[in-house]
């Protein structure tokens, strides 16, 4: 298992070029928008968000650009995306210990994410 990579909020765009790229040195690898119906599914946000990568060779970021204050649902988009050797063993294991598995159909694949006994939001990508 590795982490791929660890998703966070950032309130502007000013802000996390700022911290990721002109403090930390990161490039910008991507910027793409969520749309609505999958931020929807995912995370309960009922809007459209866009998420902007920073990294270089060994660690990425993906950064939604939201407003994030306490209570605000788009805190829920915080997460670590980790990669595993079988994620379907992983599920069923998940689903036997009674943790939250959410399973939301993209394009052809499926976006996976699991909840730790704290709520803590992990996305599960297979190795490739």
């Amino acid at each position: 298992m590795r982490i791929s990579h660890i998703a966070l909020v950032s309130s502007s765009e000013k802000k996390a070029n700022q911290f990721y790229r002109d403090l930390l040195g990161l490039k910008v690898l991507r910027s793409t928008l969520i749309p609505v119906s999958l931020s929807r599914s995912l995370f309960g946000v009922e809007q459209e968000v866009k998420a902007i990568d920073f990294g270089n060779e060994g660690i990425k970021f993906e950064v939604f650009i939201a407003d994030h204050k306490e209570g605000s649902p788009f805190k829920r988009l915080d997460h670590i995306c980790l990669e595993v050797e079988d994620r379907g063993t992983l599920l069923k294991k998940c689903r036997e210990m009674g943790l939250e598995v959410l399973q939301v159909p993209k394009g052809d694949s499926l976006v996976v994410f699991i909840k730790d006994g704290d709520g803590n939001l992990f996305e599960v990508k297979e190795k490739k």
